[in-house]
């Protein structure tokens, strides 16, 4: 995970990070699953941006039907909101 300020800056993510943070974002929102590109992923993980998380997909007679997936971690949520807030206050 990362500890330092710095590496949670969203400013500093290249564009396709960005994409992906925001992407992750709007998944929280509406619920549709977004595909990542496991080399941004684990990117993004190291910066402590995003998590792997387990979703239920669906049920069947047998139990839960579940898919590995990525969401923006807390941090990675408050950072986002954040960077969002200060980007469209400045602009």
């Amino acid at each position: 995970m990362a500890n330092s300020a710095s590496q949670l800056n969203l400013d500093t993510l290249n564009p396709s990070e960005l994409k992906v943070v925001e992407d992750l974002f709007l998944q929280g929102i509406t619920g549709k699953p977004v595909q990542v590109p496991r080399r941004l992923a684990e990117s993004l993980l190291h910066k402590g941006i995003i998590e792997e998380a387990v979703f239920v997909t669906g049920y069947t007679a047998s139990g839960a039907v579940t898919k590995t997936a990525f969401r923006l971690s807390a941090m990675g949520q408050f950072r986002y909101c954040m960077w969002f807030e200060h980007k469209t206050q400045t602009a």
